[in-house]
């Protein structure tokens, strides 16, 4: 027989409130899988970047060449519920037609892009920074006849208009810029 009944009976007392409130504290802690897939900060830089927009490409075959030039529409959306940034370019006057996809993984910390077009059947994959604004830079591998090729991409604005070089490197690892976009937003439909 237990000779201090109300020592024993307070100790259990005591013993199931600490492990109640050890599980309260684990169950109210942030899950991470919520963490996760949550949309943040970085993905109103993404939604702040959508919109119609007139898009000029200048394409360098060879630095000491005449560059080629186009213009053609694009358009970017947020989809997937703020996640994600949907970019769909073209046809130009040559057909043209590219799409991309930009997000930015919280588990990772970093912002991606992915592309493809009708000039190739790969896909570049490029991850890197962006300040709020959407500026900064992405770092990948874009496929080439010649195998994976790193690309680098600068995302800068002038005035309103986003700019966007794209650098790749040369068999000797010499950087050659090799294409420039500038996106202009479209004016609103009347």
């Amino acid at each position: 027989m237990n000779p201090h009944p109300i020592r024993l009976a307070t100790l259990l007392a005591l013993a199931t409130v600490a492990s109640c409130t050890a599980f309260l504290a684990r169950a109210t802690e942030a899950n991470p899988y919520e963490a996760a897939r949550t949309p943040g900060a970085e993905h109103r830089t993404l939604d702040a970047l959508a919109g119609t927009f007139e898009l000029t490409s200048t394409f360098w075959t060879d630095p000491a060449a005449r560059p080629e030039t186009s213009t053609l529409p694009a358009r970017r959306e947020l989809i997937l519920g703020g996640r994600v940034l949907r970019l769909e370019v073209g046809p130009d006057a040559g057909g043209f037609l590219g799409s991309g996809l930009m997000g930015f993984d919280n588990a990772t910390g970093a912002f991606w892009y992915a592309w493809t077009d009708t000039s190739t059947t790969g896909l570049s994959h490029l991850t890197g920074t962006l300040d709020a604004r959407g500026a900064g830079t992405l770092e990948g591998m874009t496929p080439t006849p010649f195998g994976p090729t790193p690309l680098r991409v600068e995302i800068r604005f002038e005035g309103a208009d986003e700019v966007h070089d794209y650098f790749v490197s040369d068999s000797s690892g010499a950087e050659l810029r090799m294409l420039a976009l500038r996106y202009r937003r479209a004016a609103p439909a009347e």
